[in-house]
């Protein structure tokens, strides 16, 4: 750091308290720019925008967050409709901060601040759907919950000033886009005007081409590595196989999921992610399952399988003095179709039984226990192949074919390369 000039007297008394004063008086200075550099920093984030992060910070974004610049070159990107993009830009704008310029650590020409950012709780219309953009806003402008993310931010000070040089949270904070509503629309691709006939038959998708195929390859290859932290993070503390594809669809391209966790939290999820190739473009359709895996910390049983038209995932736990097995129903879509949970008091044997159109819409309703049955037994009877299981007791039919092959986040990434 360059120090102030001092008076020579000051040195003469003493040399020790001459500079510790100096060090002061600069120290509150810098706690000021720094200050100002956070602001700009979340003012920036607000934007949903690279070109401003890129003004106001000194992080290598080509380098470390390739991928929040093809996602924000709206509309020239692929990831985003303008449906999504318009709640990406909502959702950023809410960001705030919140930390205490006292606490920045200073380390010769180095600074660090610990920051907790906020930002308004996405999760209640990431799994939802809109008949259109206003009715989706709405619901986020009138969401009171919001969600914290802990962050570490590491300024260094060159030729003069200091800069920001590193976000130890920014893909958590921005992980909003990868999880987005959809609109109702959004998978009418048949022209309304003219009505498809009723099929004789059953039929199946349009094949992919091979270029297509190649093409799903490089953006799964793409999700794992801007999701490492994630993956890695379950990878070390729960289960050493947690990466895979299948063809849900029957079109040639396999869907590629992957169990993770969130680092800061704890919290596990499934990321579900499909490339769709339309006539006009392409369609990335990605959503993250939330609990799809028992915590790691407590004890119990999952297992995530399918049947023709449906993800499915149980889990079972105790708590509270009771067992309870909650059931996840998901359409290949990734789009909610029903949660059904069982609750068994251990003292008292009594059995009680809710279900939801999805779990994160309202009140659950009370069910009777014969139909919550009913509806586990068909689940089950059509379940046509088990994705992964642990300690898992669920009936399904003699013979039900299991998932070959589960890989590491390193042979999945090694696996997807090769197609590159």
């Amino acid at each position: 750091m360059k120090l102030t000039k001092i008076v020579a007297s000051a040195l003469a008394f003493s040399t020790a308290l001459g500079i510790a004063g100096c060090n002061s008086h600069n120290k509150q200075k810098d706690r000021e720019e720094i200050d100002s550099l956070v602001q700009d920093y979340v003012e920036a984030m607000r934007e949903f925008d690279y070109e401003p992060l890129a003004e106001v910070t000194a992080i290598d974004f080509e380098e470390e967050y390739s991928w929040f610049i093809n996602v924000t070159d709206y509309p020239n990107t692929d990831f985003l409709d303008e449906f999504t993009y318009e709640y990406c830009k909502y959702t950023a704008s809410t960001i705030e901060a919140d930390y205490d310029i006292e606490d920045i650590e200073f380390e010769k020409d180095e600074a660090t601040l610990k920051v907790t950012f906020s930002i308004v709780d996405w999760t209640s219309v990431c799994w939802g759907t809109f008949d259109d953009t206003e009715s989706m806003l709405d619901v986020l402008k009138n969401t009171d919950e919001r969600r914290t993310i802990k962050d570490k931010l590491t300024f260094e000070y060159s030729d003069g000033e200091w800069e920001l040089v590193k976000s130890k949270s920014f893909t958590d904070i921005m992980i909003f886009y990868c999880n987005t509503p959809a609109l109702y629309s959004y998978y009418e691709w048949i022209d309304e005007t003219e009505p498809e006939p009723e099929p004789t038959e059953s039929t199946q998708p349009e094949p992919v081409t091979h270029e297509q195929f190649l093409g799903a390859m490089d953006y799964y290859h793409y999700e794992l590595i801007v999701s490492s932290d994630s993956i890695i993070a379950m990878q070390n503390s729960y289960m050493d196989k947690l990466c895979f594809e299948h063809d849900f669809n029957g079109d040639g391209s396999p869907e590629m999921c992957y169990f993770a966790r969130n680092p800061e939290t704890g919290d596990s999820y499934l990321e579900y992610c499909e490339y769709i190739p339309l006539s006009d473009g392409i369609v990335f359709n990605y959503i993250a399952i939330p609990d799809a895996c028992i915590n790691p910390d407590k004890d119990g049983s999952f297992v995530l399988y399918a049947t023709e038209k449906e993800f499915v995932f149980t889990c079972s736990y105790t708590e509270d003095n009771k067992t309870i097995v909650e059931t996840e129903v998901y359409n290949f879509s990734s789009f909610p179709e029903g949660y059904y949970r069982l609750e068994k008091d251990l003292a008292t044997g009594k059995e009680e039984c809710f279900t939801n159109l999805g779990k994160d819409y309202g009140e659950d309703d009370p069910m009777d226990v014969g139909q919550y049955n009913s509806v586990i037994k068909d689940l089950t009877d059509r379940a046509s192949l088990i994705f992964v299981e642990r300690n898992n007791d669920l009936q399904f039919a003699p013979g039900i074919s299991h998932l070959d092959e589960l890989r590491t986040y390193e042979e999945a990434v090694e696996y997807y390369e090769s197609f590159l």
